[in-house]
């Protein structure tokens, strides 16, 4: 067979390859033909057949292996987007003590039932003493100064010392915090309001996180972390249990720096701006830290927690705590 003639054939059968390599059995019938085309010369009949033959089964599996490379790279960026997803997720996901309870509006039921069996037994809540009481007037409160100068002996619970809620009455509203309703007491936000605005006129946003919080919305705050810390005295160091909380006064607040979430009831909350203009600041506002470092209850140091103690009524208040200081 001429050379001329024997290409000819080579691409007539290239084509038909072509044009049926998705059936197998048809490439095979073509090798044949291919084969026995080239029977008057032996040597090159053979090369050329097992040259033909490898490369339908070269491009076989060549196309098996791009559809595995295409489908490893493919699930390969799937599951990194997935992971980066979800670490980003995790990364905005901030566990706040005091973040995942609705605050209590006026005249809302803040009834306590008892706790589950889970808390390992009844969580003792000590009746208010006097130094703690709340007050309906000023007059009221006058009259129970001139008759009491000595605060009774107070028993902490877990390092921390009993309140009772203030009433309804005397809460007002100061902000909405991503859609829930954050309450003061009315001395405690006028003044907190004043800090607010001088600290915007420096620069500087701060912003309330979590005000006044009742007994039922303590307990349920507690026996979170006592799940998470496996304790009841665990817990108490980064949680109050119920009835021994400053924010049932209304005089207490947990403060952020504007939108920065990402410190929001954690210790970097001390390296921002809004901190350290309160340090500086706060005092004049009749704020102060509650529990600072190595304070002497014993519980965590909270950057983010302040205390009202501008007034007679609420130094009194306080004044057990702030001995402990």
């Amino acid at each position: 067979m001429a050379s001329g003639d024997r290409s000819t054939i080579i691409k007539f059968l290239y084509l038909l390859l072509e044009k049926n390599r998705s059936s197998p059995y048809k490439q095979k019938v073509l090798g044949f033909i291919f084969y026995f085309c080239f029977w008057k010369v032996t040597e090159e009949r053979d090369i050329l057949y097992y040259l033909f033959m490898k490369f339908i089964i070269m491009k076989k599996y060549l196309l098996l292996l791009r559809n595995k490379i295409s489908f490893f790279l493919l699930t390969y960026l799937t599951a990194l987007v997935v992971i980066a997803l979800g670490i980003s997720i995790l990364d905005n996901i901030k566990e706040f003590p005091e973040f995942s309870i609705q605050s209590t509006p006026p005249n809302s039921d803040t009834s306590v039932t008892p706790l589950p069996s889970s808390a390992e037994e009844n969580l003792p809540l000590l009746p208010p003493v006097a130094s703690q009481k709340q007050f309906n007037s000023e007059e009221e409160y006058k009259q129970f100064s001139q008759t009491s100068n000595t605060p009774p002996k107070v028993e902490t619970y877990l390092g921390h010392f009993p309140y009772s809620e203030n009433k309804q009455e005397n809460l007002v509203k100061v902000a909405d915090f991503y859609g829930r309703e954050e309450f003061l007491d009315k001395t405690a936000a006028n003044a907190f309001n004043r800090m607010k605005s001088d600290a915007k006129t420096s620069g500087v946003d701060i912003t309330i996180i979590s005000g006044f919080r009742s007994i039922a919305q303590q307990k349920k705050l507690f026996l979170k972390q006592i799940n998470k810390r496996g304790g009841k005295e665990a817990a108490a160091r980064f949680s109050a249990p119920p009835g021994y909380s400053e924010h049932h006064t209304g005089y207490a607040l947990d403060i952020g720096e504007g939108q920065n979430i990402d410190t929001y009831i954690k210790f970097e909350f001390e390296y921002t701006e809004a901190y350290l203009w309160l340090v500086k600041n706060a005092h004049k506002y009749g704020f102060e830290l509650s529990f600072p470092k190595n304070n002497l209850q014993g519980v965590s140091y909270e950057p983010w927690h302040w205390r009202f103690v501008g007034s007679q009524k609420a130094q009194d208040i306080f004044r057990m705590a702030r001995m402990k200081q």
